[in-house]
């Protein structure tokens, strides 16, 4: 196994990982924040999603923060159907 298969199967393992405790959260409790300076549950979800559009800059050679990161979606299944999408495309790029 080369240490890009290695990569890709520690990712898609913490893939698997986070999608199954982002789907555990309660939806009545995305506005949770654990302090008042925190941000909110949906709004740390919705990190994984912005983690994963710098990925993809970052392969397709060009890093623009310039747009901001938009506003989280209302739903987790909003939040889920993002990272989802976007990670299995970065995969893609990656392999």
């Amino acid at each position: 196994m080369t240490e890009k298969d290695m990569f890709l199967q520690t990712w898609e393992h913490e893939y698997n990982t986070t999608v199954k405790v982002l789907k555990a959260f309660p939806d009545d409790k995305l506005d949770m924040k654990p302090a008042e300076k925190s941000k909110s549950a949906r709004d740390l979800a919705f990190t994984f999603v912005g983690e994963q559009a710098i990925v993809g800059m970052v392969k397709k050679g060009k890093i623009d923060f310039s747009g901001g990161m938009p506003a989280a979606p209302k739903t987790m299944a909003e939040i889920l159907g993002a990272y989802d999408a976007m990670t299995k495309a970065n995969m893609e790029l990656i392999k």
